[in-house]
């Protein structure tokens, strides 16, 4: 789980070394262990905006196609696989 929300945290460009994450539009300082895109909507909300924003969500789409959008689980690993997909192009 931290390893692949690290790899969310990097997506969003916040700023990362290898023991905080700075989340730097809330002025606060998170070890890796605390991050909560995992098991927290309104962590998750941003990184699912940034997603479907983006010019290639015909990828996105695909991956969500096939569950309700609340669960929470289901979206965290559509978001991790499209970031792999994406950091891959």
């Amino acid at each position: 789980m931290e390893e692949n929300n690290i790899k969310i945290s990097k997506f969003m460009k916040l700023t990362y070394n290898q023991y905080h994450l700075n989340i730097l539009d809330r002025n606060n300082v998170y070890p890796s262990d605390e991050l909560e895109y995992h098991n927290n909507w309104n962590w998750l909300i941003p990184v699912i905006k940034k997603c479907f924003s983006a010019k290639d969500n015909d990828k996105m789409s695909e991956l969500t196609n096939n569950f309700d959008f609340w669960e929470l689980d289901k979206m965290y690993d559509a978001i991790i696989k499209y970031i792999d997909w994406y950091n891959a192009q």
